[in-house]
């Protein structure tokens, strides 16, 4: 099992999920951390800064300095993630762009600019249906994206960005090959795509999350049967981050309000509020077997949590300023 958290003190700890012992730090001089990700032969961990992107060793006799860094971001780097096997990762930024980087080498192998929704797809309109294809000028603004996922196709990514705009981008065309944007102009702070591919999420700063099914295929797009009439309301203030767990059958949403919640993804029932945050709720991560969270918050505590009670396990103790992600691997390997 990996579980690693980091935030704004300049270090990268990994613990002992069990124990609540912290076996590890790396430091992070260059910036605070915004965003962490595991390999999945839980060999190397992956974080996201202002702007850089490092590439670590996970091993609790590994080299502290980094394996290898990914320079190109001119902004904060708000999402990371892995192909399947770990031989490519993706990144997103406020800089308006997202990257593709081969593992094992420093540059980065394709970039998508995510222009300003009214020069990016000429014929997209701002609703929940909308999807096309195409390109944007060559001189439009960029927008900020803060969130971006590999679908398990993997061979298409999901972004969330600040004008309120949910895109597909296809990795082979390169470009985006469809896109909606349910609520005008609010910020989507996070998108999720089930692993089982039969749903897609994001939530907004309203907190509000919409929910999709996709038809891979179709000339509608992933975009043309939304799950609900209307958006689920899903906290009394900005939602940080939505995640589906790794069996599908549940998603969490973390917020500003100082709670996370479990959704039933088949009732779309509230399951459990977990609200022994002190403050803001930034990220969470699922365990393997969908049974076990655990979120990172601005009051400088990591928490584990047993999903089948909604019951708080542990409390991490060790960072001294706001924590705002998390990684957890502990699949069987």
């Amino acid at each position: 099992m990996v579980l690693a958290t980091a935030g704004y003190d300049h270090k990268i700890r990994f613990w002992e999920a069990p124990t609540g012992v912290c076996s590890r730090s790396i430091r992070y001089p260059d910036s605070q951390v915004n965003c962490l990700q595991i390999t999945p032969d839980k060999q190397f961990l992956v974080a996201g800064g202002n702007p850089h992107v490092r590439l670590f060793e996970v091993g609790g006799n590994a080299n502290p300095n980094p394996v290898m860094s990914y320079e190109g971001h001119a902004g904060n780097v708000m999402a990371v993630g892995f192909q399947q096997e770990g031989k490519w990762l993706y990144t997103a930024s406020e800089d308006g762009t997202v990257k593709v980087w081969d593992i094992r080498a420093p540059g980065c192998q394709r970039s998508f600019d995510n222009v300003a929704a009214a020069t990016a797809i000429p014929n997209s309109s701002n609703n929940s249906g909308s999807s096309s294809a195409g390109g944007g000028h060559p001189h439009a603004p960029l927008v900020a994206v803060n969130s971006v996922v590999l679908l398990p196709n993997q061979a298409e990514v999901v972004t969330g960005d600040q004008e309120g705009r949910v895109r597909v981008w296809d990795l082979g065309s390169n470009r985006c090959v469809h896109e909606t944007q349910p609520e005008g102009n609010v910020p989507v702070r996070s998108v999720s795509v089930s692993n089982d591919a039969s749903l897609i999420a994001a939530g907004n700063n309203e907190a509000h999350l919409y929910v999709w099914r996709p038809q891979e295929g179709t000339a509608e797009g992933y975009f043309a049967r939304p799950v609900h009439a209307q958006p689920v309301k899903t906290h009394a203030r900005y939602l940080l981050k939505c995640a589906f767990s790794p069996d599908s059958q549940r998603l969490v949403t973390t917020s500003a309000d100082k709670t996370a919640k479990l959704w039933n993804v088949a009732k779309w029932e509230m399951e459990h509020t977990l609200k022994d945050h002190q403050r803001w709720v930034w990220d969470a991560a699922f365990s393997a077997d969908s049974s076990y969270l655990v979120t990172a918050c601005s009051d400088h505590h990591p928490r584990l949590w047993d999903l089948r009670t909604g019951d708080l396990v542990r409390t991490y103790q060790g960072s001294n300023l706001a924590v705002t992600c998390v990684a957890l691997n502990d699949a069987q390997t």
